[in-house]
């Protein structure tokens, strides 16, 4: 057999390449006894994942299964139906303060899609500091504990003028809402005009995106 080699390849360097195994379940069914027979798969390969120069150590491996409905519905929180949402794993910076401008980001770009779907079309995002009752719970970094005056927020400002401002406040607390401390207050006041400098409109219609 020939072997042909050109510049930046060699067939030397060809090997078996990582794969997957998958088991299912034809009914449809969800059954801990899937997740097992994964897990046999796993305990069966050979190469798991990648493997540094010395092939004792790598980057790991898992199972990606079907999210458990029943599991995340005793954390209390307000789901939906099983399909109505999705599951994430993020990984924040290990520093307090840029952890929680990473989750305070998250936590707008999920209320922005919600008020985008309700039709609101503009929003001003600020990078503020601040603090209220948790300016005295106590931080640690690598299990010491440290002071903590102003913690990162972000302030977002919308006006509403077609939508109910009770459909507003009531999507703004569904999607921010966790339990914890720091989850936000929502102040709601009157704006006395507007005006659309470009076009001179005011009022209603400077809010309006209708050109």
């Amino acid at each position: 057999m020939e072997t042909r080699n050109y510049p930046l390849y060699s067939e030397g360097f060809e090997h078996d390449a990582c794969g997957i195994g998958t088991v299912v379940s034809i009914d449809g069914l969800a059954s801990h006894s899937i997740v097992n027979d994964a897990l046999s798969i796993v305990e069966r390969l050979e190469h798991r994942a990648g493997k540094d120069a010395t092939g004792e150590v790598g980057d790991g491996v898992g199972v990606l299964l079907q999210i458990s409905h029943k599991f995340f519905s005793r954390l209390g929180l307000p789901l939906g139906k099983p399909g109505d949402y999705g599951v994430g794993m993020f990984f924040f910076p290990q520093d307090s303060l840029k952890r929680r401008q990473a989750q305070k980001l998250f936590e707008v770009i999920c209320s922005k899609a919600a008020l985008t779907r309700l039709g609101i079309t503009g929003m001003t995002v600020s990078h503020v500091l601040g603090c209220g009752v948790q300016g005295g719970k106590p931080e640690y970094y690598r299990g010491v504990a440290v002071e903590t005056n102003l913690l990162p927020k972000i302030q977002v400002d919308v006006v509403v003028s077609k939508i109910p401002v009770r459909t507003v406040i009531e999507t703004a607390k569904k999607v921010l809402y966790t339990g914890h401390i720091g989850d936000g207050k929502i102040f709601v006041y009157d704006v006395e005009n507007v005006v659309k400098v470009r076009t001179g409109e005011e009022g209603y219609d400077a809010l309006q995106d209708v050109e």
